[in-house]
């Protein structure tokens, strides 16, 4: 059997992580308009399950990430390494930040009495999924491309 080493440990939390936070999102939005017809307290519930381990996966990222910088030789890379990991690391923050508002928006959707702003919130606050999703998408690309 192969020994087992601190990088592999590293690469596999990464990867894990990632598929929890890109895999619980692709799940729930296939998931949450079957819900809907159930109510929004189903859908909240759901939403809230998935926080729960959604958020702790994105830390396992940023600090797998960081202990792959860490542990690579940035000197030894070229400058378009560099700029695609510029560009992986600014989508990884925008992908957290937008499911952050998503969640805020959301919940401010459905805090209000006011029919067409509680729409206009879950209009946004569904752009704002997409951007968290479709952001973790490319930063998952550009980080195969930088192994």
């Amino acid at each position: 059997m192969l020994d087992v080493t601190t990088d592999q440990i590293r690469v596999f939390l990464h990867i894990l992580a990632a598929t929890v936070w890109i895999g619980g999102q692709i799940t729930l939005g296939i998931v949450v308009p079957l819900l809907r017809p159930a109510g929004t307290e189903v859908v909240h519930a759901a939403a809230r399950r998935y926080q729960m381990i959604a958020w702790p996966a994105y830390g396992v990222l940023l600090v797998t990430g960081a202990w792959n910088l860490i542990d690579a030789d940035l000197d030894a890379m070229s400058d378009m390494w560099i700029s695609t990991l510029s560009v992986k690391l600014w989508l990884v923050l925008i992908s957290g930040a937008a499911a952050f508002g998503h969640q805020l928006v959301g919940a401010h959707a459905g805090a209000t009495d006011d029919p067409d702003r509680a729409k206009k919130l879950r209009m946004f606050s569904g752009i704002l999924a997409g951007v968290a999703l479709l952001s973790a998408i490319a930063s998952a690309f550009f980080g195969v491309q930088l192994a």
